[in-house]
């Protein structure tokens, strides 16, 4: 998965262990439970003599394909010692290996008749693998994973040589090995080799009527489509989800599947992340009630909003192109839309700098003057017809008038509050009705709602009924998980402050920041990208970012 970062982290005191299994970046079920363990086990003597070490040879090639059957007719890998491996009471505490995104590990004497050139991998005689499954995004059914997932992971081949994949492909990705790439190659085909005798077996008992298509020929698959998915082809992944989709037929269904829902969830979520990395419009398993997964949690930042649509009002120039930026950057495809023809050649502009730095990204824009209900409907819709949906809505678009109340006229009331509140208010509507479950909105207002500054008060007025309008469309959208908040930038580094300013005026505001100068868009594209991917829980705000310009 590009971008996606793993670690191994050795801890050799298991002390460390407290420390490190708390912090939510390192998921790991292992380390928690080896630590609660340790505990217990420090009361008793000779606390190593109660772990029983483990060693567990694979062969790869055909020339070892021999595996010992147990007493159920379940084919596990040989064994040191014919002891069956209990990941939590055979693991020794004072050498746990956990990985980033990872929940099991399993220790293995080598991963092939290769396995020199794995020597950065493989601590002496030992190696950790993830009998991982990175398609969950929250570490769930922790019992399952122990008592289901781990048995099953080491003792069906096909399945097993998928998971080894798996984490060699992680590995080679974070170390930039590309000396390892043709054992990839190797890895992949014993895989795929050992899939195909599987589901050969698994044909001659389907024509006699046998159970067949059971729960480790069906994970195995979609493990593969998962291997696709992140280090190989669309091709490839749609062959895999293809194939799946038959097998889970032929056994009956979603529902039919083992390990107390353990596998569906994995199916499903496979199909769902996949869909979210490639930008897919159609799922393989659509109509399941399991409700969709954040694969934004687990991906590397530079994913986070792959596939998804972005529309960015006032979006080609000043912030709004800022916030174009820093989404395209994390993977966003961009619905731009700017006012006038002054605007026009800057949209050409942006356009041609997106495209030299993201070849893949998609971009259009789109011209409109905002101040009414029908205007703000035809865009969303415009955007809709070209990208067939909208998952994130960023209105940037403001006006600014410093002047005396009692100069102000009708019409310039009517212009402020067209633009700044009326605008705003539709947009919202819009996005609420469009943004799909889990989307984000986001309104650009003023640090001015919290300041007592003179002259502003059509402008700070007329952008104040924003912030209500947040909290309450925030609270109507809550159930779907949809993000509504206001941004409030102090005065900002732009064109659209200066022509109000005289330059004593302009220092004294300078005076009232951090470091004696303005905001700059700089300081709040990051926080837009920030609210959209990780601070996706942060909803019914309105964000002062204003280096201390006010204190709200």
């Amino acid at each position: 998965m590009s971008g996606t970062q793993t670690q191994f982290v050795n801890i050799h005191n298991p002390k460390d262990m407290k420390s490190s299994s708390i912090q939510l970046s390192v998921r790991s079920h292992v380390a928690r439970y080896q630590w609660q363990k340790h505990k217990k086990q420090a009361r008793r003597k000779n606390v190593r003599q109660q772990f029983l070490p483990v060693k567990i040879e694979l062969y790869l090639p055909a020339s070892h394909e021999e595996n010992d059957d147990d007493d159920d007719g379940n084919v596990i890998p040989r064994l040191v010692g014919g002891y069956r491996v209990d990941p939590f009471h055979s693991y020794p505490v004072w050498r746990p290996f956990f990985p980033l995104l990872v929940d099991h590990c399993m220790t293995m004497a080598y991963i092939s008749p290769y396995w020199w050139r794995w020597q950065s991998l493989i601590t002496v005689d030992i190696v950790s693998m993830a009998v991982d499954i990175p398609e969950l995004d929250e570490p769930a059914q922790p019992g399952l994973l122990r008592s289901r997932w781990f048995p099953l992971a080491i003792s069906d081949r096909a399945l097993f040589l998928v998971i080894i994949l798996l984490a060699a492909s992680h590995y080679v990705s974070c170390y930039k090995r590309n000396d390892l790439k043709l054992d990839l190659l190797q890895l992949r085909y014993e895989a795929i080799r050992s899939i195909n005798q599987a589901l050969q077996v698994e044909t001659n008992n389907y024509s006699k009527n046998d159970k067949a298509l059971n729960d480790a020929i069906i994970g195995a698959v979609a493990k593969m489509a998962s291997y696709e998915a992140m280090f190989g082809t669309l091709d490839g992944y749609n062959t895999h989800m293809h194939g799946l989709l038959q097998m889970v037929a032929l056994r009956g269904g979603l529902s039919s599947l083992g390990l107390n829902g353990l596998l569906r969830r994995i199916v499903i979520w496979i199909d769902r992340n996949a869909a979210f990395l490639h930008g897919l419009r159609e799922l393989y398993f659509p109509h399941d009630e399991l409700s969709g997964p954040n694969p934004a949690r687990f991906l590397g930042e530079s994913m986070a909003l792959s596939g998804k649509v972005a529309l960015v009002t006032g979006g080609v120039k000043n912030l709004g192109a800022d916030i174009a930026r820093e989404l395209a950057s994390v993977g966003a495809n961009l619905a731009l839309h700017y006012n006038s023809n002054s605007s026009k050649a800057e949209a050409t502009k942006l356009e041609a700098e997106l495209k030299q730095k993201y070849p893949s990204l998609q971009v259009k824009f789109y011209q409109g003057d905002l101040t009414t209900a029908d205007a703000v409907t035809h865009l969303f819709k415009a955007v809709v017809a070209d990208f067939q949906k909208v998952d994130i809505v960023v209105n940037t678009i403001g006006k600014v008038l410093k002047k005396p109340i009692t100069e102000i006229t009708e019409a310039e009331y009517d212009s402020m509050f067209a633009i700044n509140s009326k605008a705003a208010f539709f947009i919202l509507k819009e996005a609420a009705a469009h943004v799909p479950d889990g989307g984000k909105i986001i309104t650009i207002v003023t640090a001015l709602l919290a300041a007592f500054t003179g002259f502003y008060t059509s402008y700070a007025g007329s952008k104040a009924p924003v912030e209500h309008f947040t909290r309450g469309v925030s609270k109507e959208l809550q159930q779907r998980r949809i993000s509504v908040n206001a941004v409030a930038p102090g005065p900002m580094d732009t064109p659209f402050f200066y022509p109000q300013e005289s330059p004593e005026a302009v220092e004294f505001h300078k005076a009232n920041g951090m470091g004696n100068r303005l905001t700059e868009t700089a300081d709040i594209a990051p926080l837009v990208r920030f609210l959209v991917t990780e601070g996706a829980w942060i909803t019914g705000q309105t964000i002062f970012a204003n280096g201390g310009y006010t204190t709200r």
